[in-house]
């Protein structure tokens, strides 16, 4: 789950553990941030809620953390609902990442 207040893991089990509290330009820890684009560039399915910015806001999350904007790589829109979105990433055989940008991770 990838969020700027992050926390929602904890409701399921299926989500990956918490390693960061928020995910806010210049008040989040470079180790922080560091350590959930590790987790997002690992991940197969990335889940946002809708009311997230993303890259195309001047707030964005992707724009304004480009180490989140370079995890998210690879990845694109496999579903919409009114509350959450969630993100694919593309593997190929050999179970790297397809080189296809998320269309919010262009600068």
């Amino acid at each position: 789950m990838l969020a700027q207040v992050c926390g929602g893991e904890l409701l399921a089990p299926q989500f990956d553990k918490p390693v960061a509290a928020f995910l806010i330009p210049e008040e989040s820890t470079a180790g922080d941030v560091a350590r959930k684009a590790e987790q997002v560039a690992a991940a197969d399915f990335v889940v946002m809620a809708t009311n997230e910015p993303l890259g195309d806001a001047p707030e964005g999350l992707l724009k304004d953390l480009p180490q989140l904007r370079q995890a998210m790589s690879g990845t694109r829109l496999a579903w919409q609902g009114e509350y959450f979105r969630v993100y694919s990433r593309e593997r190929t055989d050999a179970g790297k990442p397809q080189p296809a940008a998320h269309p919010a991770a262009s600068p």
